[in-house]
C-alpha cells in the first residue's frame, strides 16, 4: 500500500514544566543475565508478562481518524481539547501543550543529578529485535557537572519498562498511584517485591555503577563487544576502561566503582574533542578542537596504543567523526569548518579521498546509513539537516535538505531497523522521526509540515544527543539538561497508521 501525509504518525507534546518519573535512587538487581533470566525474574516479581501487556492496546486516534493530543487553558478539566497542527494552529494567550500519552507505546522519564552531555547503548545478551514487554537496556552516560571532582561516567541498567498505559485502559481503583505524574518512578527491586509498599508492578528500575572521572566527558562510546568504553574528556585526554566486570555485577548499591582505572589514556590531543567513534576491529578514531583525528588500536596482545601522526585535513574543530558500515577502511569527519571529509586509512594518514563543503555554518553531526551504505545525513548549525549520496558526492547536491528546525542540529541518527527513517534532536527542544518513504498527498492542502514527518517529541530542553536502541526496535532515547527520556511510538510498527478511505 502505497504512504502517503494523511497517514503520517502523531506529533507528541508534552508540558515543559512536568514532574520527572524516574529518579537516580538506590536499586539491587540481578547480573548481566540472559532473557530466559530476566522472563523468571519478572514472573517471581508479580509483574505483568509482556504477551498480556500486548492485549491493554486501544484505538488511539478520535472520531475524524486523527491521532491525539491535546491543548487547553490552565484548568485542564475545563479547558478545550483539540489536536493543534503546528503551522495552522497558533496557540493563544492562556493555551498551553500537553502530550497525549496514547501518542506513545512507552514513555518514560529519567531526571538526573547533573546533565548529561553524550551517553552510549551498550549491546546485551537479551536478544535481537526484541519486542516482549517489559523491556531492559544498558547504557553508559558521562556528566556534565558544575565542578570537576563531581564528574562521573555513570554504568546503567534500566529494567521493567513497560507499555505506557492509556488512562481509559486503567481499571485500577488506586487513584493515588495511577496518577500520570507518578507513571514510571523509579524503584528498587527490593521495594518493588514487597506486596503492600507502594510500588506499581510498571516501575521501572534503575542500577547503576559510577566510574570517577574528575572532568567533564565530552562524548561516550562503548565498543559493540560491550568489553571496552572510551570517553573524550574536556582535559583533552580520551580514556579506555574494561567495563565487563563493572556489568556483570549490577547488583550492589549504586555508587562509585573508586578502583576502576582506564586501562589506556591517550594523551596525543593538545585540545578537548567531541568526536569518538569504533569500529567493528576495535580501532579507536578521536576528534579535536584543533581539527585533528587520532586512530588508537590495540595490539595482538591486547594493548593499546596511539598512531603518531595524526588525520589532518579540517581546518576547525571536528565535531564528529564515524566508521562507514559497508567498508571498515573508510570513515567520515564534520567540522565546524562547514565540510565532511571522507578518509581511507589504507591510504595513511594525510590521503583525504573527498572533501565536500555540505552547509553554510558548522557540521555538528552524521550519520552513515547501515541498510544502505551510500546514504550519509548531516546536522548543521544553519538548523538544515540533509541527505546525501555517497555515489555523487558533490556540494550543493543534497538528495533532501530540511529546514524544519527552528536551532542548531545537535544529532542525526538512522533507524537501524528501518532504512527509512532518521531520528534528529536540535536546541529547539526537539527530536522529529522522519520517514522518507512517505508521500504528499496531493489533496491535502490544510498542513504546512513536511510529509516525511512522522513523529515529533518534546519536553527536554536543550537536547544533545539522540539515538535508536540497537536491539530494541524503534526505542529511542534522548538526553538533555533535564534527563533522559525513553520513547517508542505508537505507530512504530504501523505503517501506514490509518486505513484508506
Amino acid at each position: 500500500m502505497e504512504k502517503t501525509a494523511s497517514k503520517r504518525g502523531p506529533v507528541a507534546k508534552e508540558e515543559e514544566d512536568s514532574e520527572s518519573d524516574i529518579e537516580f535512587e538506590d536499586a539491587f538487581g540481578d547480573e548481566f543475565e540472559s532473557e530466559e533470566e530476566i522472563e523468571n525474574s519478572d514472573q517471581e516479581d508479580g509483574s505483568q508478562d509482556g504477551e498480556e501487556e500486548e492485549e491493554e492496546e486501544d484505538e488511539d486516534m478520535d472520531v475524524d481518524g486523527k491521532q491525539k493530543f491535546a491543548y487547553g487553558g490552565d484548568d485542564e478539566d475545563e479547558a478545550e481539547m483539540a489536536v493543534w497542527r503546528r503551522g495552522i494552529d497558533p496557540l493563544e494567550a492562556g493555551e498551553q501543550l500537553t502530550f497525549d500519552n496514547e501518542a506513545y507505546d512507552m514513555f518514560h522519564r529519567m531526571d538526573v543529578e547533573w546533565p548529561f552531555l553524550t551517553f552510549s547503548f551498550i549491546r546485551d545478551r537479551l536478544g535481537e529485535d526484541r519486542e516482549t514487554y517489559p523491556h531492559t537496556f544498558y547504557a553508559a552516560a558521562g556528566t556534565q557537572a558544575e565542578s570537576e571532582k563531581d564528574n562521573y561516567i555513570n554504568i546503567m541498567k534500566i529494567s521493567q519498562l513497560q507499555k505506557t498505559k492509556h488512562d481509559e485502559d486503567s481499571d485500577s481503583d488506586d487513584d493515588d498511584s495511577d496518577s500520570d505524574e507518578d507513571e514510571g518512578k523509579a524503584k528498587s527491586k527490593t521495594q518493588k517485591k514487597k506486596k503492600n509498599g507502594g510500588a506499581k508492578d510498571d516501575d521501572p528500575i534503575l542500577e547503576e555503577k559510577r566510574i570517577p572521572a574528575n572532568a567533564p566527558i565530552n562524548k561516550i562510546k562503548v565498543h559493540g563487544d560491550s568489553r571496552f568504553l572510551a570517553a573524550s574528556l574536556a582535559d583533552g585526554t580520551v580514556r579506555i576502561w574494561d567495563i565487563m566486570n563493572i556489568l556483570s555485577n549490577l547488583n550492589g548499591p549504586s555508587g562509585a566503582v573508586s578502583n576502576l582505572s582506564p586501562i589506556y589514556t591517550c594523551k596525543s590531543h593538545k585540545n578537548e574533542g567531541y568526536a569518538l567513534d569504533w569500529s567493528e576491529s576495535g580501532r579507536l578514531l578521536s576528534g579535536d578542537c584543533n581539527g585533528l583525528i587520532y586512530e588508537t588500536m590495540a595490539n595482538e596482545a591486547g594493548v593499546f596504543s596511539t598512531l603518531a601522526n595524526p588525520y589532518k585535513g579540517h581546518k576547525a574543530s571536528v565535531e564528529d567523526v564515524q566508521w562507514s558500515y559497508t567498508d571498515q577502511n573508510v570513515f567520515g569527519s564534520c567540522s565546524v569548518d562547514k565540510t565532511v571529509i571522507l578518509w581511507d586509512t589504507r591510504a595513511g594518514q594525510q590521503k583525504i579521498a573527498t572533501t565536500v563543503q555540505v552547509h553554510s555554518s558548522d557540521v555538528n553531526t552524521m550519520a552513515w546509513n547501515r541498510k544502505v551504505g551510500y546514504l550519509l545525513a548531516t546536522g548543521s548549525d544553519d538548523h538544515s539537516f540533509k541527505i546525501w549520496d555517497m555515489r555523487s558526492f558533490k556540494a550543493d547536491t543534497p538528495v533532501a535538505q530540511y529546514d524544519y528546525h527552528t536551532d542548531a542540529i545537535s544529532c542525526v541518527e538512522w533507524n537501524p531497523h528501518e532504512e527509512t527513517q532518521l531520528v534528529v534532536s536540535s536546541y529547539d527542544n526537539r527530536v522529529t522521526i522522519w520517514d522518507f518513504s512517505l508521500e504528499a498527498d496531493e489533496e491535502d492542502t490544510t498542513t504546512e509540515q513536511p510529509p516525511q514527518l512522522f513523529f515529533e517529541h518534546q519536553g527536554l530542553t536543550d537536547v544533545k544527543e539522540v539515538h535508536w536502541h540497537p536491539q530494541i526496535p524503534h526505542a529511542v532515547v534522548c538526553i538533555g539538561l533535564e534527563g533522559m527520556h525513553i520513547f517508542r511510538t505508537s505507530n512504530a510498527t504501523e505503517v501506514p497508521l490509518f486505513d484508506e478511505e
